[in-house]
């Protein structure tokens, strides 16, 4: 730890390590995309980038909390707002079973109106002779008109896929194949392979109340053993898993503020005579309670132990409890 504070350096909460200071805002504890606003300037970009990849993104992707974001138009990192056909239309194929699973290639316009195409795709087959020459037959060929020009480097690709990269023989497939394909309308049905996530969410949760609990306990509470623990979680290493206590309630009665439940995210700190937990409720989707420490003696408590967040404010507000009660209780 550092004896005194030197505004060069930056000590990180996650690696430990003294880091250059960060002059972009800092690191949202809730993420930007579900309408976090509360931030902390003790992440290294580093960290950040990482745990935002690997933690950050998979809690935004959960389904419920995907759900929430485009009923609200929350806009995350990169100023995308979910799309779930969108999503589908990037994956979609045509089932056939005669055919191969032909992919569609999606292409935007200015207006904002989809164009699909399918991905040029060629198959041979090949049967070997009596008389030790090879056969070749097409087995499936599809090419749309726009990708003709690509047709010599399509059937030179799916012959050495079958092994055979002679330029003779791929000049010879190429003059006999091209002259004979014609312009075909046909009505394809299209399947779009919606996916969803109904996990994932909950090392999204306990990276916000680890954050959280450094932010109300303190730089001596980075030593505490739950947070070692926790830190070891969300650097994938999930034998430490038991030793971070994670409950999940029903959001719905709990901490509800009335109206605000489908837009407000709130987190609070709770200590008990054996532990100290943080409650994190996201929107009216998730309440998790995740104990941060079996010591909560260790620590002083701080005054105003609950944040409130606005998401489509992207506003936030620090409470006492007392005044958090109040609150619940006049919803």
């Amino acid at each position: 730890m550092l004896e005194e504070e030197d505004p060069r350096i930056m000590f990180c909460i996650f690696c430990l390590k003294e880091k250059p200071p960060r002059s972009d805002g800092g690191e949202h504890v809730v993420p930007k995309g579900l309408g976090g606003s509360f931030t902390i300037d003790r992440v290294c970009l580093d960290c950040d980038n990482y745990l935002g990849g690997k933690v950050d993104r998979t809690l935004q992707e959960q389904n419920d909390l995907k759900i929430r974001r485009i009923e609200l138009q929350l806009r995350g990192q990169r100023g995308e707002i979910p799309d779930l056909y969108r999503d589908a239309i990037g994956k979609a194929v045509i089932p056939d079973e005669t055919r191969p699973q032909f992919r569609l290639r999606v292409k935007r316009q200015g207006n904002g109106d989809v164009g699909l195409k399918v991905e040029p795709y060629i198959e041979f087959l090949t049967t070997s002779e009596p008389d030790g020459r090879t056969r070749i037959e097409v087995k499936h060929c599809h090419l749309d008109p726009g990708d003709l020009d690509k047709g010599t480097a399509l059937i030179r690709r799916a012959l050495q896929e079958k092994g055979i990269g002679d330029e003779q023989t791929v000049a010879a497939v190429v003059s006999s194949l091209i002259p004979t394909l014609e312009p075909v309308e046909e009505a394809l049905p299209i399947r779009l392979p919606f996916l969803v996530n109904t996990g994932g969410h909950q090392l999204g949760i306990v990276k916000i109340a680890y954050e959280m609990a450094w932010f109300w306990l303190g730089d001596e509470w980075l030593d505490d053993p739950v947070a070692q623990a926790m830190r070891a979680v969300l650097w994938g290493d999930s034998a430490h898993f038991a030793n971070v206590l994670v409950a999940i309630f029903e959001p719905k009665g709990r901490f509800e503020l009335a109206k605000e439940a489908d837009t407000h995210h709130v987190i609070l700190t709770l200590p008990g005579s054996d532990r100290t937990v943080v409650v994190v409720r996201l929107f009216d989707a998730h309440m998790v309670s995740v104990r941060v420490s079996a010591t909560p003696e260790r620590y002083q408590q701080p005054d105003k132990p609950v944040l409130i967040m606005d998401a489509i404010a992207r506003t936030n507000e620090q409470l006492t409890l007392a005044s958090f009660e109040d609150r619940v209780s006049a919803a």
